[in-house]
């Protein structure tokens, strides 16, 4: 597990140490550095794969700056910290906890030309997270805020069943569904109404009826031109199997994180952008209190989020006698800028599933506008 991640002038958050728990919320203004966090993580990731393949080769490792991930930095020059002089080389201190001791794995990337848009290698961990290394489906996930999964079908996969990626737009789900849908879920995972029923697809379903009321799902497969899609059935006020662009963006961008949080196995690293995007608030206190579940069974979750409600479904996770998360789980980190400087604050929950701080601008913002609301009424004639 991830305990602490720092960089050195890497784009605007060199310099801060950022504490990580079973579950880390990101959150904050606009343009604070929330993204720069994961993107950090990400570039661990990509790095150590790409030292790998680079060692069986015998060449320099190189780390591309876009594609992978939907990474989208443009060149090596416009993620250097302005302040850094010399603009050739970024590190990326990322702290894991080991069988009780904290290991620090060191990531050096260096740039021969600013316009190249990829950096070398020049020091890797020679002993990295597993989750960094490993291809296994569920271990290292990353859902983007764009998981616009609307295709009708999908051609099927060209690799192994054990390298098989979600993808970070969930564009993979429907292969993911055809390929694990009768694989087992962990006991812990499985809905309350109905853990005697272990499958993945079963689980989907019934977890997916948390955001969006009586929700099925089909795979359908194409065997004569190797494809696999979608349809979905939404009960209440049709009982038509609908293709994927005929339903909800709340119902196609919560299923991949469903999919792949209840693909994922203690030890595993989980990472989602936006998981409120789309949903009703309701659904995403109860998306909060999901994560919340995965954490508590050893799956590292990462969130950046805007929203309280996501926020409230955590601390209600962490005082529900019947939920397993515990309020020593959590960490929060609020970012915020004032003119050219990063204001940092590291938050816990209490017990009581209290903050240990509420800085200016942490989701005040409906108190203040509703005080204004009434200061309006007062003096409107």
């Amino acid at each position: 597990m991830i305990t602490a991640l720092q960089c050195t002038d890497f784009k605007g958050i060199g310099g801060i140490r950022f504490a990580f728990r079973s579950l880390t919320v990101l959150t904050g203004t606009n343009c604070s550095g929330k993204s720069s966090i994961l993107q950090a993580i990400l570039l661990g990731r990509l790095a150590t794969l790409a030292q790998t393949e680079a060692t069986s080769r015998s060449h320099q490792a190189v780390v591309p700056l876009n594609g992978p991930f939907g990474l989208n930095l443009g060149s090596a020059g416009e993620i250097f910290a302005t302040r850094n002089q010399s603009r050739d080389k970024i590190t990326i201190a990322m702290e894991e906890n080991r069988d009780q001791t904290v290991e620090t794995h060191v990531f050096i990337l260096k740039s021969l030309n600013l316009s190249d848009r990829f950096l070398h290698c020049e020091d890797a961990p020679t002993n990295p997270p597993s989750f960094l290394i490993d291809r296994t489906p569920g271990l290292f996930t990353y859902l983007s805020a764009l998981r616009d999964n609307l295709e009708d079908v999908q051609m099927f996969g060209s690799v192994p069943d054990a390298n098989l990626a979600l993808g970070c737009h969930g564009e993979n789900i429907a292969e993911v569904l055809r390929i694990f849908g009768k694989s087992a879920v962990l006991e812990a995972l499985r809905h309350p109404r109905t853990q005697s029923l272990s499958t993945l697809s079963i689980q989907v379903e019934q977890w997916m009826s948390e955001f969006v009321p009586r929700v099925k799902l089909r795979v359908e497969i194409c065997a004569g031109l190797d494809a696999v899609g979608l349809r979905y059935l939404q009960g209440g006020y049709r009982n038509d199997w609908v293709r994927p662009a005929n339903t909800g963006f709340g119902l196609t961008y919560c299923l991949p994180i469903v999919v792949a949080g209840l693909l994922a196995r203690p030890g595993s690293l989980f990472i989602v952008d936006s998981p409120e995007a789309h949903l009703h608030p309701a659904a995403q206190s109860a998306m909060g209190q999901f994560l919340a579940r995965l954490a508590a069974q050893g799956i590292q979750v990462v969130i950046e989020t805007h929203s309280d409600h996501i926020i409230n479904g955590i601390r209600l996770a962490a005082v529900h006698p019947e939920h397993p998360f515990q309020s020593r789980e959590a960490q929060f980190h609020f970012l915020d800028r004032n003119d050219d400087e990063l204001r940092h604050h590291s938050i816990t929950m209490t017990a009581s599933g209290g903050l240990s701080e509420y800085p200016g601008r942490f989701f005040d913002q409906s108190e203040i506008d509703l005080r204004r609301i009434i200061d309006a009424r007062t003096a409107k004639p």
